[in-house]
């Protein structure tokens, strides 16, 4: 039996007649709706028709739908508001009525999580974005994959754009429900500006994504030999800082993804001959490590057809892992027997030279300044890391 008794406004209605009430049934519940409800609901129904209806709008009905008690910040049953419509159409006034004059919620989620930015981001209209971003939006929202307006901003507008959703706050290092960071995003698309601006702001390049993908990875995918150059140059410069930031060049470019693959592997298996000479001539490349079907690093470099390749695989040593290894596993060498290695009186302090086998970089000698001088026993830890 159909009851009509709970009826308090037209989407009650529509329930009871999809239940399959009569009309007279549905005469007597639409009595039963206070009349200053309908009018509200009423108006709001004949903007969301209006809004959606592509042509142009004149303000003045929108305003008549407005004072008749139409609702702003209602959702259709996809969850978009008729802020949102005026932004997908594109109608500056109609937007600017609903957001300066009647404080429209511009923050208000559809049901994949999207925002009126995140639309305006995607029309990729400007006038329209400005606006949304001087009325102060909350950057932080995220639709249903993770993405906040600044990633929408990487993937559809100009560096102008990002650059002035960085400076309202938006977070540059973050993540998407699979990890990508903006960089990664950005070095993926091959977008060298906003490469350069996220790096320029601070963003994290090694972070890796919930696949153990990193940066330099993705920038190898892309094979933009600019954003690749960028991203070594980038942590070859932060190599200095590795015993404050607990970062490591060695770590950035022998990590594997969930296929094993490293970024050296990238780099020949893309063929970027450039970027591989740079990892064989940092003496940090790890020839050792296998991918996922036991293919070698040392096999990947061998299949990339440069005779300078060839040579500078002959001569490569992989010091990084096998002097390090004479060092620290035979226990009974002791620190001050090392030859290139200079100790203090205590046997706690070594100079750039033990540095320059792990990291690389220029002798320093024995009167290294102290801002080169690490304990040894760090060393040692930092090694265990590697392992």
């Amino acid at each position: 039996m159909l009851d009509n008794s709970q009826i308090y406004n037209l989407e009650d209605l529509k329930k009871l007649q999809q239940a399959g009430a009569s009309v007279e049934q549905l005469r007597v519940a639409y009595k039963m709706i206070p009349e200053n409800k309908k009018r509200k609901e009423l108006a709001t129904e004949e903007l969301f028709l209006l809004l959606k209806d592509g042509k142009e709008i004149l303000l003045g009905r929108v305003q008549k739908l407005i004072d008749r008690g139409a609702d702003l910040n209602a959702q259709d049953a996809n969850g978009v508001t008729p802020t949102m419509y005026a932004v997908m159409e594109g109608n500056m006034s109609v937007l600017e009525y609903f957001v300066r004059e009647k404080k429209a919620n511009i923050n208000i989620q559809d049901k994949n999580g999207m925002v009126a930015l995140m639309y305006a981001l995607q029309k990729e209209d400007e006038k329209i974005i400005n606006f949304l971003i001087e009325s102060n939006p909350n950057l932080t929202l995220r639709d249903k994959n993770g993405w906040q307006p600044l990633m929408y901003s990487i993937d559809h507008a100009s560096d102008n754009i990002t650059r002035k959703l960085i400076s309202k706050g938006a977070d540059i290092n973050a993540r998407d429900y699979s990890g990508h960071s903006l960089l990664m995003m950005a070095s993926l698309m091959g977008k060298e500006s906003e490469v350069n601006l996220l790096i320029e702001n601070g963003a994290d390049i090694y972070a890796c994504n919930n696949s153990n993908h990193t940066v330099l990875m993705y920038a190898l995918d892309s094979c933009n030999e600019k954003i690749v150059d960028k991203i070594i140059e980038t942590a070859f410069e932060a190599d200095f800082s590795y015993f404050s930031n607990k970062r490591k060049f060695m770590d950035f470019i022998n990590k594997q993804d969930e296929n094993g693959l490293s970024a050296p592997m990238y780099a020949a298996k893309y063929g970027n001959i450039k970027a591989l000479k740079i990892f064989l001539a940092s003496k940090k490349m790890n020839l050792k490590i296998t991918d996922a079907n036991g293919k070698s690093m040392q096999e990947y470099v061998e299949e990339v057809k440069d005779a300078e390749i060839e040579k500078m695989l002959k001569e490569y040593k992989s010091e990084s892992f096998e002097k390090i290894e004479n060092i620290f596993q035979k226990r009974s060498l002791k620190a001050s027997e090392i030859r290139s290695v200079d100790v203090d009186k205590k046997g706690e302090k070594v100079d750039h030279s033990l540095r320059r086998i792990l990291f690389g970089g220029k002798q320093k000698g024995k009167n290294a300044p102290s801002k080169y001088l690490v304990s040894f026993a760090r060393m040692k830890k930092e090694y265990q890391q590697y392992r």
